[in-house]
């Protein structure tokens, strides 16, 4: 584990502070910050004892798009994934959202371990799952 870029005092600041811009508790975080989005993320999963997944290891996982579909990870900018070892991941991009996490959580009826991703991961993984779906009809 690396030191913490993000400490717990900044995190508590960025979460009171008034929504002036309307952004979201990452992005203030990222401004406060001087940091880069990633930088944040990874930060941040330490601080709260989540993982960070990259694009690259979304494939390695299976999407359960039964439980949510394509359209809808893409409307929300979530995924639901099973993994052989740990069964449903929800995977989110603002930890912070709780109305989008129980929402998820309704979607996977059923217990979830959750992920960060940054944004541009999630809607690239969706992007390219979408773009093979084509190609295949």
């Amino acid at each position: 584990m690396t030191a913490a870029l993000i400490t717990s005092s900044m995190l508590q600041k960025a979460q009171s502070a008034p929504k002036v811009f309307n952004r979201s508790v990452l992005a203030e975080l990222e401004a406060m910050s001087k940091l880069d989005a990633r930088q944040v993320v990874n930060s941040v999963a330490e601080l709260l004892g989540w993982r960070v997944l990259e694009t690259f290891e979304m494939f390695k996982l299976a999407p359960a798009f039964d439980l949510l579909p394509l359209s809808k990870a893409m409307q929300r900018n979530c995924l639901l994934m099973r993994d052989p070892k740990e069964g449903l991941i929800g995977i989110l991009s603002d930890p912070f959202d709780m109305d989008l996490s129980m929402w998820l959580e309704i979607q996977a009826k059923g217990p979830l371990s959750y992920r960060l991703a940054l944004a541009s991961d999630i809607a690239a993984f969706v992007t390219k799952t979408e773009e093979s779906a084509r190609a295949l009809d």
